[in-house]
């Protein structure tokens, strides 16, 4: 699995050559659980855009509430200075497939390289 700079190494179910992963045995999955995940690896967006809409999505079983903690991190753009931080709770009641989580992006009159910021989903239930 590649690094995937959204998702932080440590939630990833997966091991460098030579340790164990931290995922159960394929025998163990349970096949009609529900994925929670990004609709995409990587947003773009400018500072003019003014919002970045980030879509999370459930998939596989949805007859199940389901609930994971969505979250942003600074990298090299700060919240505050070039986004608003956010942090909540997502629940996917049964039937729901998708939910929108939109950030603001603050935009000054200052040149500024490529900024990143992270955003997690952590804490699932569910799923």
């Amino acid at each position: 699995m590649a690094y995937n700079p959204l998702v932080p190494v440590e939630e990833c179910a997966c091991a460098a050559p030579g340790e164990q992963s931290a995922a159960p045995p394929p025998s163990s999955f349970d096949r009609n659980a529900s994925v929670i995940q990004f609709s995409a690896a990587m947003y773009l967006c400018t500072e003019a855009d003014g919002r970045l809409q980030v879509h999370v999505l459930r998939l596989g079983d949805s007859t199940q509430r389901a609930r994971v903690y969505f979250s942003t991190k600074d990298a090299s753009a700060k919240a505050g200075v070039k986004y608003e931080a956010r942090s909540e709770m997502l629940v996917f009641e049964p039937g729901d497939i998708k939910k929108t989580v939109s950030i603001t992006l603050l935009q000054d009159e200052r040149w500024d390289a490529t900024l990143e910021f992270e955003m997690t989903l952590s804490e699932v239930q569910n799923a």
